[in-house]
């Protein structure tokens, strides 16, 4: 990981600061879920500054990650958020939520599940792609914590270390498939 930090530092002209506030953002982005989130959603204009997001921080998207952290820790068996459309409760609860527990956990399994087939894969494929971020590499650099490289469907993501990610709609959840964490 430092390496390929040094190659974008030369490539981007970054310099041996900017390259350590990011090792240090990754770090951070482990155990935070906002951090995290902020690192996978970079401003387009400034896509190698990682402290410019696309994504807004407000004070119910902060409550929102301090709560999903704490399912995580297992404090939380059950957790319902409850807010109207555009709230980023499936951005923060399921785009975000997915990798960061994986690259956390790269054995362990979870099935996210939506009302439509169709949404599923549309998240599947934002995980994969926060997957393969510069931001989760920094997060979570561990070749554990990778996907597989023969993993690059929309409803089944696969990391290195063994976790699987399935993504499905309401109906389509077959037997035998179980998870350490479930998202409706």
């Amino acid at each position: 990981m430092i390496i390929l930090l040094l190659m974008l530092a030369t490539i981007s002209d970054l310099s041996k600061e900017q390259v350590d506030d990011r090792l240090r953002l990754g770090a951070l982005a482990q155990a935070d879920l906002q951090v995290f989130a902020q690192l996978n959603t970079p401003k387009p204009d400034e896509p190698m500054n990682p402290r410019r997001s696309r994504f807004t921080w407000l004070k119910h998207h902060m409550f929102i990650c301090r709560a999903l952290e704490r399912v995580v820790r297992g404090e939380i068996s059950r957790l319902e958020i409850e807010l109207p459309p555009r709230h980023s409760k499936s951005e923060l609860a399921a785009r975000q939520l997915v990798p960061w527990f994986m690259g956390r956990n790269p054995d362990k399994s979870v099935i996210l599940v939506t009302h439509t087939d169709t949404l599923a894969r549309e998240h599947g494929r934002d995980c994969r792609d926060y997957f393969t971020s510069m931001g989760y590499k920094l997060a979570f650099p561990h070749p554990d914590c990778q996907l597989r490289t023969d993993t690059q469907s929309a409803d089944r993501l696969q990391l290195s270390g063994g976790g699987i990610a399935t993504f499905t709609g309401r109906g389509g959840l077959g037997a035998g498939i179980g998870a350490d964490l479930m998202i409706f």
